[in-house]
């Protein structure tokens, strides 16, 4: 049974852990190691999800039979748009519907926010998110180059539009 808990200040250490074991899965063969370290040390330290939490963005651990198996996180950017920030699932646990029930969710709070539009940035060479985004109705909306200590981010941004 897949259950989300949203994440509090005492879960940092297990959003760290599971950042850090996800990300060199998955990002191995798309980043390089010096680029999955740098991130994870800029994106996933204890102050920034600390900062995150406090600063109202909504992290949520996904279980699975009570064990944490992932993690996504998403806000509100303007009245009318969601941006879903983080969606991470261990690599064994890919293709069995939980990230399909994080947008899910995701999705039900933008709209009980009276809101009507999810963004997201994805890695371009992340084929396999790309093609998961494009199946829950995700379009690409242009590419976008980020500047990220010596790294580059090539994003592609991408919209769904809600009924």
């Amino acid at each position: 049974m897949v259950e989300f808990r949203v994440a509090t200040n005492k879960d940092v250490d297990l959003l760290t852990k599971l950042s850090q074991e996800i990300w060199n899965l998955h990002y191995i063969n798309i980043l390089s190691k010096e680029q999955i370290d740098y991130m994870l040390e800029k994106m996933y330290a204890s102050d920034i999800i600390n900062e995150e939490i406090n600063k109202g963005i909504i992290w949520k651990i996904v279980y699975y039979n009570n064990e944490p198996i992932g993690y996504f996180s998403y806000s509100m950017i303007n009245e009318k748009q969601c941006k879903l920030h983080k969606i991470y699932i261990l690599p064994t646990f890919h293709g069995k519907g939980f990230g399909k029930s994080c947008i899910t969710d995701v999705f039900e709070y933008t709209k009980n926010k009276n809101a009507n539009e999810v963004i997201l940035y994805v890695n371009r060479f992340n084929e396999k998110a790309i093609k998961s985004y494009s199946k829950y109705g995700f379009k690409i909306l242009k590419e976008e180059d980020t500047k990220f200590g010596d790294f580059v981010l090539n994003d592609y941004v991408m919209k769904k539009e809600l009924n």
